[in-house]
């Protein structure tokens, strides 16, 4: 299990690679004559779109109770290799009757289960650990 630290530094580096791919072409890495260069980090940018909401609860979680953090890092380590796996197998746009089905929209929806269901496990064992009077 990574430690509460190492978990937090490795959001932060997400973001930061999250942010640098989706202004790839702001920051220098992709001139504006090659397109092809600034869509291939923004489907990158949409698969480690993830670790936005995990930062956030990174830094909600670091300064909770031990178990807490270790119930939360249950859920995460399947929940993370799943969303990015799930993000890869989808098309990059929709088709036909599936126009819903694109890489950004199962970006979204991923991320919005992940915080959902983050806020759960980390609520209900905050409640079950604080002592009751």
């Amino acid at each position: 299990m990574l430690s509460k630290k190492t978990t937090l530094a490795v959001a932060a580096l997400g973001v930061t690679f999250t942010i640098i791919s989706l202004f790839s072409r702001e920051v220098g890495i992709c001139p504006p004559e090659y397109s092809s260069c600034s869509s291939v980090l923004d489907q990158v940018a949409e698969i480690f779109f993830i670790s936005v909401p995990l930062l956030i609860l990174s830094i909600v979680t670091f300064y909770m109770h031990e178990q807490i953090y270790k119930s939360w890092f249950a859920f995460v380590r399947c929940w993370i290799p799943l969303s990015v796996t799930f993000i890869l197998l989808v098309p990059e746009y929709g088709g036909h009757f599936m126009n819903f089905i694109a890489k950004g929209n199962i970006t979204f929806v991923m991320s919005l289960i992940f915080i959902v269901v983050s806020v759960i496990i980390i609520a209900y064992k905050y409640f079950a650990l604080k002592p009751r009077s």
